[in-house]
């Protein structure tokens, strides 16, 4: 309807704002449901709406502010499709669109936030690329914009979970560089944030979400650190959390694959203590979910590398694990062969080739 009224009446330029408006809807809605291709075809038809507009009238902010929300959805599409150079031109063009908003209005909370948020995207793009470094100081530069603007609005729930991604992140950084008691105590800061917002509003899905992500991360480090028990404890609470959102919503794919990865990390703690038979169900199961996911969206390259990760831990149970390493290293090497393998994960080459040399 919207577009036949846009085309019926081309000065009507509400209307084209209103059309891009659903488009980034339904866009959301195909994103969830593992359509990426579907996604993308209406966020850059909101995109080269939104650019028309802004160029209309350049003076108004808000059309500048639509303009990088669109920049941020193709951006983060690309890098689901493992097309990392696109998706930080993408992300770097919203960037330079907010740092001009902010540096107009220095006061104005929602642009110095929407600037925090660039950074983090960036941010997990150089930790992707392999650079732990630059991601961390990146990082850092966004949880002090968060700091200050929390620091004048302590009461803002939206800053709070801000603040507890934003820990997560820099833990995942300092992870990166091995650097074990720092990574730690940033992901329990994170921890006790995400636990204060969960427990303020249980009926808030993405918050109960955000606390099953924090106990995941505290445990694989306490697993690192040979405290076994308390990790495996962590993660059996996550499982409880993922579970029941898995279940609330099986359309909701971001949630299966949540639980696919509590099921594989409580798989591997199981293999550690000699449970072969919890270690089986549990890896057999994140599997099954990891190969719904693949086969529901093969341009999907972070669903095809998850799945290849399943294959590699069921290979530690499996009856045949030639078989299985197999069929991992040949997608491996297709998402290399195909472009879609990001450099940080170049190495599971190599390591599913020595792995299989040592298979009889």
């Amino acid at each position: 309807m919207l577009r036949e009224l846009a085309s019926a009446d081309p000065g009507r330029l509400e209307w084209f704002g209103d059309l891009a408006m659903n488009d980034d809807k339904i866009g959301d809605v195909l994103v969830t449901n593992g359509d990426l291709a579907g996604a993308s075809q209406v966020y850059q038809e909101s995109l080269s709406i939104k650019k028309v507009l802004a160029a209309n009238e350049p003076e108004r902010a808000d059309l500048q502010r639509d303009l990088t929300i669109s920049y941020d959805e193709i951006a983060r599409l690309a890098r689901a499709a493992g097309q990392l150079d696109d998706a930080q031109a993408a992300f770097e063009e919203g960037l330079i669109i907010r740092l001009a908003l902010a540096v107009k209005a220095p006061d104005d909370a929602q642009r110095q936030r929407d600037v925090s948020v660039s950074h983090d995207t960036i941010s997990d793009l150089k930790r992707e690329r392999g650079d732990a470094v630059g991601a961390l100081a990146a990082y850092r530069k966004g949880l002090g914009i968060v700091e200050r603007l929390l620091s004048r609005d302590p009461d803002n729930t939206e800053l709070k979970r801000d603040l507890s991604v934003g820990n997560t992140k820099i833990g995942s950084a300092l992870k990166d560089q091995e650097d074990w008691p720092a990574a730690l105590a940033a992901y329990q800061q994170a921890l006790a944030q995400a636990r204060q917002l969960a427990d303020g509003d249980p009926g808030n899905t993405e918050w109960q979400r955000d606390l099953s992500v924090s106990l995941e991360k505290v445990a694989g480090v306490l697993a690192i650190q040979g405290d076994r028990k308390g990790a495996l404890k962590l993660y059996l609470d996550s499982f409880v959390i993922v579970d029941r959102l898995a279940k609330l919503d099986p359309a909701n794919l971001d949630w299966q694959r949540d639980l696919s990865i509590t099921l594989s990390e409580i798989g591997m703690l199981k293999v550690k203590q000699r449970d072969i038979k919890g270690a089986r169900q549990a890896f057999q199961d994140s599997l099954d979910i990891r190969q719904q996911l693949a086969q529901s969206d093969p341009d999907n390259a972070t669903w095809q590398r998850d799945l290849v990760v399943a294959m590699i831990d069921y290979s530690q149970v499996a009856k045949n694990p030639k078989a299985v390493l197999s069929e991992a290293l040949e997608m491996t090497l297709e998402l290399d062969r195909s472009g879609r393998l990001a450099p940080r994960y170049k190495f599971m080459i190599k390591f599913l080739r020595d792995r299989l040399a040592r298979v009889k």
